[in-house]
């Protein structure tokens, strides 16, 4: 064995460790994504040895590694330690495939937040529809917001609802089993085509979650049931896998094209061969940058944080805190003004944070207030119950679209920031927001 294959377990192993200790409060350790992720990498790792010696990853590292000095996120630390991986990888066997870029993009938790967040609307529609059929089907069912009344009983639709937390999980298995396909029959379906069928597995989820709705309100199967969750397991595997199976084995048979012999084989160590004096540099001030941003990044970030975006409001009291949050307190209500980074920076949405406190969301909905368009939802945690509105603004344009403010800030206009303002009565609520309408 070379010196190079011989020591390259330990650069990994040491890699590995540092990449985890970096990304131990960002990566999700109680999603069954992230082990499922890790077993779909294992299928997916293969490599084109005619291409080696690629330094596009090296490239995208060191961009990111600026940005990150820049604009410090989780999101482009964990980028970057996966491109300077990558760029170690293609150096020593050959240009990574790019289902394995698609399976580390589904386990980064920015895809769990963009789920989370942008399937907001998909939800209401999910819910207005269910809603639709059961009184198609003669049911009784009133729909409000993400919330199906039926019987006296509540149906939400959320993020922890079977379909739309498993569309990552749905995704990563038909990565895997197109994978599979491929290796078995020895062709490999066009780029086009392997978005296609990810597109057509997202749409066969959105129907899973419909059906899914409306056996549990026909049916009344309530979360405490265990029938609650077998509805879902059947659903996806009726109206998910399934399908999945047949669309790829039909597309490699009839899209797929010949791979050319020999060309792409499994990463191993064991076949590691020797760098070239010039890759060993490459990697080594690369994971050298590495080390340095991971050892830096907390007193980086640090210095972005505790910004003050309101400084003061009558009759309440003003609280900085970490994050470029502001705390507005009164008797009344409560209010966060929380100030966006960048237009492709995640946020401190209230969906997110409330749920971090032990609440839940229902009834959310979208509706017009004091003249702007604002979310306004109920919150619950045992005996309390809340209520709460959220919308963004920059001192000229109030939106509830998270596109629109993204747009707008990378245009360069206006930085936005998140007004989330919560009251024990709707009443109440609806006074604070016509009340502060002229400031937020």
């Amino acid at each position: 064995m070379t010196a190079a294959g011989k020591y390259s377990g330990v650069w990994v192993a040491a890699y590995v460790l540092l990449a985890i200790l970096a990304l131990s409060s960002y990566l999700p350790w109680n999603s069954i994504n992230l082990p499922l992720g890790i077993v779909a990498l294992v299928v997916t790792a293969r490599v084109n040895t005619g291409k080696k010696g690629s330094r596009r990853f090296a490239w995208a590292a060191a961009l990111l590694l600026c940005l990150l000095y820049m604009q410090p996120a989780y999101t482009l630390l964990y980028a970057a330690l996966v491109c300077g991986a990558l760029f170690a990888i293609e150096s020593y066997r050959g240009r990574v495939q790019w289902l394995t870029l698609l399976v580390l993009a589904l386990i980064s938790p920015v895809f769990d937040y963009v789920v989370n967040i942008f399937s907001f609307p998909v939800r209401l529609w999910l819910s207005k529809m269910a809603g639709s059929i059961m009184m198609i089907a003669g049911k009784a069912a009133t729909v409000e917001g993400n919330v199906i009344i039926y019987n006296g009983t509540e149906f939400s639709v959320d993020p922890a609802c079977m379909g739309l937390h498993m569309l990552a999980a749905s995704l990563l298995a038909g990565i895997m089993l197109l994978a599979m396909y491929q290796k078995h029959l020895q062709r490999r379906l066009p780029a086009g085509w392997v978005m296609l069928l990810l597109a057509v597995l997202v749409g066969l989820n959105v129907v899973a979650n419909l059906f899914r709705m409306v056996i549990l309100l026909y049916f009344q199967l309530l979360p405490q049931s265990v029938w609650h969750y077998v509805a879902g397991v059947v659903c996806i595997i009726v109206y998910v896998l399934l399908p999945c199976v047949a669309l790829v084995c039909w597309g490699v048979k009839a899209k797929g094209k010949a791979m050319p012999e020999g060309a792409v084989t499994q990463v191993t160590l064991a076949t590691a061969r020797l760098l070239s004096r010039r890759q060993l540099a490459g990697n080594g001030l690369l994971w050298l940058a590495m080390l340095v941003t991971v050892l830096v990044f907390p007193k980086i970030n640090q210095q972005h944080s505790h910004t003050a975006v309101v400084t003061a409001l009558p009759g309440y009291q003003v609280k900085q805190l970490s994050g470029q949050v502001t705390q507005l307190y009164a008797p009344q209500a409560l209010i966060y003004v929380k100030a966006l980074r960048s237009f492709f920076a995640t946020e401190h949405h209230p969906m997110i944070c409330w749920q971090g406190s032990g609440f839940q969301f229902t009834k959310v909905q979208l509706t017009h207030l004091a003249g702007r368009e604002v979310y306004i939802g109920e919150l619950e945690k045992g005996n309390e119950h809340l209520y709460s509105a959220w919308w963004y603004y920059n001192g000229h344009q109030s939106t509830t679209s998270q596109l629109s403010w993204r747009w707008q800030m990378a245009k360069g206009g206006q930085p936005f920031s998140l007004v989330n303002i919560t009251t024990i009565t709707k009443e109440g609520l609806e006074q604070e927001i016509k009340r502060l309408a002229t400031l937020f």
